[in-house]
């Protein structure tokens, strides 16, 4: 009131907290918007490009912002507040109709990350994105994994097809098998050097992104070392004696090889099959014969047991007769 610029601070106990507070500090003292009501979508991705800038790595960012340019900009007219479930399904459907390759499940987990940012920084209390087409589509409610035997047999042909394909094709039995032995992410599995590997020990300590690049894990949790089988390493690196890295392939390429190679042989696979599944399996099969939660969530590089918990509670083996017979002689 008397033209003197006031000064407010804040503190927090991490980086993630100090950024989110921060945003909602300028939406406070109106540098974003006058009111949360007048919002508009695009003040809303400018702030949160801001926040991500210093959150996240580059790779990350590049893919917020080919969203942010092809998807996030025809929503920029529209108040937060005013955007619906139905607003949204109709922006997917016309990428769809565009043509443009993948945009559909991309643009919808850009544009839910956007609005549930939006929520915490409590301009608006739910998110459009929760009554769309999109996500009741998108959502797997139950984890269909491929049996043992069926991942015996995915992995024998996949050495028949490294057998018979022509030289220089990148091989897939070598990823596949390590892939099942290990749980590792596809960036972590694919970055891997054979300085990494020490023994039967294996140090997970990069990732590469799509376009190639390596780049830093993005928790604390995902720097480990796990063991792994003599007899799996000896058979992977047979596929690299000359080279430094265990797999000459970036993400992007291989994907697309195991696309191909899922694809002739979906008669023993699972419908929806997907390359992350090689590690809910690794997942549920060490917790159903015996393996410890602790121990799984370590080698997958949980933030903590809850996390593995969450995902794989009910594939935990049912101790409940076993845990009522320890009574019988009281």
């Amino acid at each position: 009131m008397d033209g003197k610029q006031k000064r407010r601070s804040v503190s927090a106990k991490t980086k993630g907290e100090l950024m989110e507070k921060a945003a909602r500090l300028k939406i406070e003292c109106g540098r974003a918007t006058a009111t949360d009501k007048d919002m508009m979508f695009s003040d809303l991705v400018k702030l949160f490009m801001e926040r991500k800038a210093c959150e996240l790595k580059s790779g990350t960012i590049k893919k917020y912002r080919s969203i942010d340019n092809t998807v996030f900009v025809r929503l920029y007219p529209y108040k937060v507040s005013k955007i619906t479930a139905d607003m949204i399904d109709e922006l997917l459907m016309q990428l769809k109709n565009e043509g443009l390759k993948n945009s559909t499940v991309n643009s919808y987990k850009g544009l839910a990350t956007v609005f549930n940012f939006a929520i915490k920084c409590g301009i608006i209390s739910t998110s459009p994105v929760r009554g769309t087409v999109k996500m009741a589509e998108h959502k797997r409610t139950v984890m269909v994994l491929p049996t043992k035997k069926q991942i015996d047999t995915l992995i024998e042909r996949a050495r028949e097809r490294d057998n018979k394909a022509r030289k220089g094709a990148a091989p897939i039995y070598p990823v596949l098998l390590l892939e099942v032995a290990t749980g590792l992410r596809r960036g972590e599995l694919l970055a891997l050097t054979k300085a990494d590997i020490e023994g039967c020990k294996i140090n997970v300590n990069k990732q590469i992104e799509a376009d190639g690049t390596i780049a830093e894990l993005k928790t604390a949790s995902s720097y480990r070392t796990i063991t792994v089988s003599k007899s799996v390493l000896d058979k992977v690196l047979e596929y690299s004696p000359d080279s430094e890295q265990v797999f000459k392939i970036t993400p992007a390429a291989f994907l697309q090889v195991f696309k191909r190679f899922t694809k002739k042989n979906s008669d023993i696979l699972p419908e929806n099959f997907h390359f992350h599944d090689l590690r809910h399996f690794h997942a549920t099969y060490l917790l159903s014969k015996g393996i410890s939660v602790q121990n799984v969530s370590r080698r997958l590089g949980h933030t903590g047991i809850t996390t593995t918990l969450q995902y794989y509670s009910h594939y935990l083996p049912q101790q409940d007769e076993r845990a009522a017979e320890l009574f019988e002689d009281f």
